[in-house]
């Protein structure tokens, strides 16, 4: 990957029951916004059941709509539209594009590090 790559990292296609729209890169204004909804969705996913999604669909309603909205090219009709599931399959494709982006631009930003991991060792 190379720097352009990284810094501006390509809208990523997802599809989901049907319906296809683009995942964009999350934008700094709006990283404590997903790192909350992230965090909750982990959560959710490591013990998930009928009932705990039900109570984090019911406790982030309007986060998750925030999120698909800034963070997916559906529009608000179409959010408006998904059911709960669809919903939280949403959230989690934002979450797992996103997380691909930082996995894939980490390492490049610790080598451009002025005491990163090659001026240690000198």
């Amino acid at each position: 990957m190379n720097d352009l790559e990284i810094l501006f990292p390509q809208d990523q296609a997802v599809t989901v029951c049907g319906t296809s729209a683009k995942v964009f890169a999350v934008k700094l204004r709006d990283m404590q916004a997903f790192a909350r909804l992230s965090h909750g969705l982990l959560e959710l996913f490591a013990s998930i059941s009928a009932a705990k999604l039900t109570a984090f669909c019911a406790e982030n309603t309007k986060q998750i709509e925030q999120l698909l909205g800034l963070q997916t090219s559906l529009t608000k009709k179409q959010i408006d539209s998904l059911t709960a599931n669809e919903a939280v399959i949403w959230a989690y494709q934002v979450v797992r594009v996103n997380f691909d982006f930082f996995a894939q631009a980490l390492p490049a930003l610790i080598q451009s590090l002025p005491d990163g991991p090659e001026s240690s060792r000198d």
